[in-house]
């Protein structure tokens, strides 16, 4: 399944599922969730609930033994930087996967505070959502 001409490897394509979840809905689900998050930090200014959030990732990365890969969370990381929808800028599938298990820790341990709001347990839902064996 390779074109036999020159650099005909490079003209073969396969879905490639991992990196069109994580680099594609994922990271936007990611980005979005993180930034409904903020919300619950009792911060005023949002650029500090973002680092707040920030500082646990890297915490959680460290716990977890998890190469955090980036080094900070900030607006222009969730695609603040002028885009009027969350969308992460980063380019590793990784990064997805870390920020999703951070933001499942950050649920679980702040539970109380994300009662009540719709948006937060419809978030929460989908990210303890484990199949059950019938399901695999």
């Amino acid at each position: 399944m390779v074109d036999q001409s020159p650099n005909g490897k490079c003209r073969f394509h396969f879905m490639d599922v991992w990196h069109a979840l994580h680099l594609g809905v994922g990271k936007s689900y990611a980005a979005s969730g993180l930034l409904l998050l903020a919300t619950t930090i009792e911060e005023t200014n949002q650029d500090r609930k973002i680092a707040i959030l920030s500082s646990g990732y890297r915490d959680f990365c460290k716990r977890q033994k998890l190469d955090p890969v980036i080094k900070k969370i900030d607006k222009f990381t969730l695609g603040g930087g002028g885009s009027a929808e969350a969308n992460g800028s980063w380019n590793k599938a990784a990064v997805t996967s870390n920020v999703l298990l951070f933001m499942e820790d950050y649920c679980t341990t702040n539970m109380a505070k994300l009662a009540g709001d719709k948006q937060l347990e419809v978030l929460v839902a989908f990210l303890n959502f484990r199949p059950s064996p019938q399901d695999v």
